[in-house]
């Protein structure tokens, strides 16, 4: 897993297609963790 900002559209892009491939990752898997960091609001 490479965590990177987003900081351009293709960094978007790219970003969104990986969450699109990890939508039905299995919970408590590296898959599912990457999917919850990279779901998750930094707010």
């Amino acid at each position: 897993m490479n965590i990177f900002p987003i900081r351009t559209e293709d960094d978007y892009d790219a970003a969104l297609a990986r969450v699109d491939e990890l939508m039905n990752a299995e919970l408590e898997t590296p898959e599912g963790d990457e999917f919850d960091i990279n779901a998750t609001d930094g707010a």
